[in-house]
This record gives structure tokens, C-alpha cells and sequence, in this order.
């Protein structure tokens, strides 16, 4: 079984790549795992909050795209050529790619959101403020910080 920063080897966070407040990071945890977590958010708590938040918003975008591909090849007529399919479909796949790219305010879907929940995210998060000891969580901080 891979571990969470076997998965996602990119995400990695330096302290001034924190981005948000504690507030807006008790936020997210209490979003994605019910709980607003300990009183006192440490960098590392920081940092899998935020890489939690950057895997919901990659799963939402890449599951956007397969359903309009998805729904451009159902709703295609049956007597255009293959060509023609094959050519919808790629305009259809790189639009979605494009405009997911182009977005200056990232979202997140359902899809998204079950992505974290159902995954080693939620455990290591509920462990986590369960024993109070970070040591528990995934390291998404850069190495050496």
C-alpha cells in the first residue's frame, strides 16, 4: 500500500507556502473531516490541510473532464464518421483541460470532495486530533523545513 506522499511525490509545501489563515484551515478540516481540529495548528498540520485541499480541487477538475468527454460521446449521433467522434471528442477533452487550467478560482465537486474523504486523508486527520500528535500525519512539508 502507498502512502499519501507516495501518491502525490509534488506536493510539497514550504512554511511561506502556507497560504491561509488558521481560521480558513480549521475551515477546510471541519469541510472535509467534520472536525475543526486541534486549537493550535502546527506547519505540518498546515501543510496536509492544504495538500488535502489541492488533491480535492485536481480530483474534481480531472473528473470534470471525463464527464465531458463522457457527455460528448453519448450524445454524438450515431451516423457521423469516426473521425468526426474522434475529433469531437479531443476538442471536448481539451476544452475542459483548458478551461480548468485558465481558472483563477479553483473549485471543488462532490467527486473532489469523496476523493479525500475516502482516503488516507480522513484516518491520519482523525488520528491525528484523536491522539494529538502530528507525527501521525503524512509530511507535505518541503524536506529540510
Amino acid at each position: 500500500m502507498t502512502t499519501l506522499p507516495q501518491q502525490f511525490p509534488d506536493l510539497r509545501f514550504a512554511p511561506e507556502n502556507l497560504y491561509f489563515s488558521d481560521e480558513e484551515y480549521n475551515s477546510i478540516a471541519k469541510e472535509f473531516f467534520g472536525n475543526a481540529g486541534p486549537e493550535t495548528l502546527t506547519n505540518h498540520d498546515r501543510a496536509f490541510l492544504q495538500a488535502a485541499l489541492f488533491v480535492a480541487v485536481d480530483k474534481s477538475e480531472k473528473a470534470g473532464a471525463l464527464f465531458g468527454i463522457w457527455t460528448s460521446f453519448v450524445t454524438a449521433t450515431p451516423s457521423q464518421s469516426l473521425v468526426k467522434l474522434a475529433k469531437k471528442l479531443a476538442q471536448t477533452g481539451a476544452k475542459y483541460l483548458y478551461a480548468a487550467y485558465i481558472d483563477d478560482d479553483p473549485k471543488y465537486s462532490a467527486v473532489g470532495r469523496a476523493g479525500v474523504q475516502y482516503s488516507a486523508f480522513t484516518t491520519e486527520w482523525r488520528v491525528r486530533v484523536g491522539t494529538g500528535d502530528t507525527s501521525m500525519l503524512s509530511n507535505f512539508l518541503k524536506f529540510g523545513t
